[in-house]
């Protein structure tokens, strides 16, 4: 008898094991299948955002005034907008108080592999500087500072020799004259602020692949664009420019403006003879002095044209003022903008990408909740478990279950799945975006674990039969 039944506890021990290794073994694959996906998504996000701005897409509107200046205001560290014609180099220009910081960082300083483009840290804000370096990762698919490979093709060096610098106060054009690999630690490269141009230029010369020398006569200001290369060990790729002030100016509208007077008064200069005559005709003077009602109509004409410029200048403007944070409630926001204040205190956050995200494991949080009220390959046994419990007391003509006491309490828990349920949909559909980058957590995760969680408990402790079942099992299989 003893025997027997230390027979059964080892055949209990051994299935209770195999089913312990079997989900043990269900579940880490699942987490390593799930966190190679994920893996792969975040590989590929980071190439594809490294060809953004941040979030920025002021097109030509970033040689106006006013949306550098708002630029600086909303970024402490904003310094300027390089772009280089024909090529993925579009970007804003950051600077920080060290050269690794904007390195790992984005231009909102959320963590970021891309890193940003930013400026040497001892260059002067101002791009005063007769000699500025601008650092940018190099990423194989042309983001960032990954274009630069190109212009060692001195084909292409040729086509694309033009940039612009903008910055609050000022537009430089940039002329690239130079490309040469170098090395990180290098001082004639490396070195900013007040240099000897001559010196840097002759060091460029004699090392420069390519180097157009007429570009570079007389050069006032020169611009360095540095990236890493695989040429030599630290190895650095850099492509040279000289800047000049643009005559293109920041902003169109005010050069119309100032402009107009410039030209009436240089019409009414260079044509004495007419305002001679004038003098000379007094009845013609007494016509023009007779009719105050023309002259007020001319005196009324630069008001409204001052006021259509105005009406220009605002409409262009709103075009811009919109803040990457405020577009983290697209969607639900933007439908419902009545409640705009009460969805921003559902915004996520304390992610890598700061508001402007949405999180994987949120959404499984989402996916097991669902699944525990409503169990895609177990429905029918779950929410036939009453049934069918009442036909075998019907077929033993006894009371195997106790089927009300526990109808009642699977009723409850139910009903408390439901709303746990529904508590998980609404909070990720009010936290959570997904046509936004994807990261793996933010700071709404407790949370949806937290409903998860109690939704789970809810199924084990009111939704299934705890009474010793092993006797009514029993007699269910030898029916």
């Amino acid at each position: 008898m003893r025997f027997m039944r230390k027979i059964k506890l080892i055949d209990m021990l051994s299935v209770t094991g195999i089913r312990v290794l079997v989900a043990a073994s269900v579940m880490l694959g699942s987490v390593l299948v799930l966190y190679s996906g994920y893996s792969l998504y975040e590989q590929l996000y980071t190439q594809n955002r490294a060809f953004s701005s941040g979030g920025l897409d002021y097109g030509d509107d970033v040689l106006k005034d006013e949306v550098q200046e708002e630029l600086s205001m909303s970024r402490e560290d904003y310094r300027a907008w390089l772009r280089v014609d024909d090529t993925h180099i579009d970007y804003p220009v950051m600077q920080s108080d060290n050269d690794l910081y904007y390195a790992n960082h984005d231009i909102d300083g959320n963590s970021s592999l891309t890193g940003a483009i930013y400026m040497a840290y001892d260059n002067a804000p101002d791009m005063s500087d007769p000699y500025i370096v601008i650092f940018g990762h190099h990423m194989d698919n042309g983001a960032m500072f990954g274009d630069l490979d190109r212009f060692l093709d001195e084909e292409y060096f040729y086509k694309h020799q033009k940039g612009t610098l903008v910055f609050p106060g000022g537009i430089n054009d940039i002329t690239f004259f130079a490309v040469l690999h170098t090395d990180a630690y290098e001082h004639e490269i490396y070195s900013v602020g007040n240099r000897d141009l001559e010196e840097l230029i002759q060091y460029v010369a004699a090392n420069a692949e390519i180097m157009d020398t007429g570009a570079v006569k007389d050069a006032k200001q020169i611009i360095c664009l540095s990236t890493c290369s695989d040429v030599v060990t630290n190895g650095r790729l850099v492509l040279l420019g000289v800047m000049e002030p643009s005559i293109t100016p920041i902003d169109p509208t005010t050069e119309e403006e100032s402009s107009t007077p410039e030209e009436s008064s240089t019409n009414e200069e260079s044509t004495p003879e007419e305002s001679t005559e004038e003098e000379s005709t007094p009845e013609a003077s007494t016509e023009e002095e007779s009719t105050p009602e023309a002259s007020t109509e001319e005196a009324t004409t630069p008001e409204a044209s001052t006021e259509e410029i105005t009406t220009s200048e605002e409409s262009t403007t709103s075009d811009y003022t919109v803040s990457p944070e405020s577009a983290a409630g697209t969607g639900v926001k933007e439908r419902w903008p009545i409640f705009s204040g009460f969805f921003d205190l559902f915004m996520p956050g304390g992610s890598s990408y700061g508001r402007n995200a949405w999180a994987f494991v949120n959404l499984i949080c989402l996916i097991v909740t669902v699944y525990i009220l409503a169990p895609v390959n177990m429905l029918k046994r779950k929410y036939g478990r009453i049934r069918k419990m009442r036909k075998v007391n019907e077929a033993k003509n006894e009371q195997i279950y106790d089927v009300e006491p526990f109808a009642r309490k699977f009723h409850t828990g139910i009903a408390i799945e439901a709303v746990l349920t529904v508590l998980a949909l609404l909070a990720f559909i009010l936290t959570e975006n997904m046509r936004l980058p994807m990261i793996l957590i933010d700071k709404w995760t407790p949370l949806m674990l937290i409903l998860m969680i109690g939704t789970w408990v809810a199924d084990v402790a009111f939704t299934r039969y705890h009474r010793d079942e092993r006797e009514a099992v029993k007699q269910e299989t030898e029916e």
